[in-house]
């Protein structure tokens, strides 16, 4: 039985240190991103769904009422995200509106959502809102977070993960 997780963009795959070891496991990931089918494809054990839409030429990733129907018909474990902006008042936000609800509506199918950010995110917002910070499972991020940032989300019982 695959595990059935959303992965959105092609840095997520390549960020998470989670894929070098999940590469071997039997997985269904649906992406929105041209760049994520084309990278899993080479692997055996993952199974690919892309959720169509209309194409953005900057992203190579599909968005609108297409990609958002699609994931209706889904429900996921595991939502592995990034976003332009983390502000820990705010919420997660994006530069594109489309890009923005569509993590809206990936993270409303799923059971657990792990967010992959720079430290450089943290406190910026970006022109639209996803959702608030309350939303997130985990935070996976690099060392250079500021102690305060860390602190918060911990408080706010949101698992935050260092890596290298």
């Amino acid at each position: 039985m695959n595990i059935p997780i959303l992965i959105f963009t092609a840095k997520e795959v390549g960020k998470t240190f989670a894929f070098r070891t999940l590469y071997a496991i039997p997985l269904t990931v649906i992406t929105n991103s041209t760049k994520v089918v084309m990278e899993l494809s080479k692997k055996e054990k993952i199974e690919v769904i892309s959720t169509g839409g209309r194409l953005l030429s900057k992203s190579l990733s599909f968005v609108g009422p297409i990609a958002e129907k699609s994931l209706r018909m889904y429900h996921v474990n595991k939502t592995f995200l990034s976003c332009k902006g983390i502000h820990l008042e705010e919420g997660l936000s994006d530069s594109n509106e489309g890009q923005a609800l569509l993590k809206k509506k990936m993270i409303e199918r799923s059971d657990a959502v792990i967010l992959m950010v720079d430290s450089s995110k943290f406190g910026k917002l970006a022109f639209s809102l996803i959702v608030p910070p309350s939303e997130v499972d985990e935070v996976i991020t690099d060392r250079e977070i500021d102690e305060e940032s860390r602190k918060l989300l911990e408080k706010r019982n949101v698992k935050v993960t260092i890596v290298k």
